[in-house]
């Protein structure tokens, strides 16, 4: 699970609001013994809310750098993983 601040921006300032497509990067996937580190990309749901914006909008492709470590100990799980 990874949350992404609900006042985070891009490098433009605009708020990136939620995201409908993702995928991972597979060139930068890596194992590092005990997690894997990479990059995810992100597209947002869409465009500005207002009639002006609707033509005039350019498209954005974020990408995060993704970090998971699997949690190996299944006799202990966590009550929130184990239900």
């Amino acid at each position: 699970m990874g949350r992404v601040p609900v006042l985070g921006v891009d490098f433009l300032g605009d708020t990136m609001g939620s995201f409908s497509g993702f995928a991972i990067d597979r060139n930068s996937w890596r194992f590092n013994g005990t997690s894997y580190t990479g990059k995810l990309f992100c597209l947002p749901d869409r465009s500005y809310n207002s009639a002006p914006f609707f033509s005039n909008y350019t498209t954005r492709l974020f990408t995060f750098g993704l970090g998971l470590t699997p949690y190996r100990d299944a006799a202990n799980l966590p009550a929130s993983v184990a239900s």
